[in-house]
């Protein structure tokens, strides 16, 4: 099932003395570069599909957190049917930055849209994270962890 044709689902917001957790429970996708062409700047299909889908899932925080943060961030991606480069991959496609950065934007939301987790994400410090391929009775999702350092 592509991105665009997944149902919305909720994303489960846990608050923890000083951070939070939230579980996306759909595929992660990687940033895409942006594209600027004459007419103005835009990013791929499934990078936008998976931005609108975040949006809809992560609700607005009531909490806003201060100070430095500390990240922890877990990428269960789809294993493919069929590896189309001829080379057998022990991990996902995709560079964890890039996984990162779509992950990062989509809780700190839009200027039209702030989800106020954060003031700005540049407040997280440290970040560890790590992305695999679903095992053969697991879904593929997201899982963040923040807390103030």
């Amino acid at each position: 099932m592509s991105l665009g044709t997944m149902p919305s689902s909720k994303a489960e917001v846990t608050r923890l003395c000083g951070g939070f957790t939230i579980a996306l429970p759909f595929p992660p996708v990687p940033a895409s570069r942006p594209r600027v062409t004459r007419w103005g700047t835009y990013y791929g299909k499934t990078y936008k599909n998976y931005r609108e889908l975040a949006d809809k899932a992560i609700p607005q925080s009531d909490i806003t957190l201060e100070g430095n943060l500390c990240a922890h961030i877990e990428f269960v991606c789809a294993k493919p049917k069929t590896v189309t480069d001829r080379v057998k991959r022990d991990n996902p496609r995709g560079d964890i930055d890039n996984h990162m950065k779509a992950v990062l934007d989509a809780i700190t939301g839009t200027s039209k849209n702030p989800k106020n987790y954060w003031n700005d994400d540049d407040q997280i410090v440290r970040v560890t994270a790590v992305k695999r391929y679903a095992k053969f009775d697991e879904e593929p999702y997201t899982f963040i962890t923040v807390t103030e350092t």
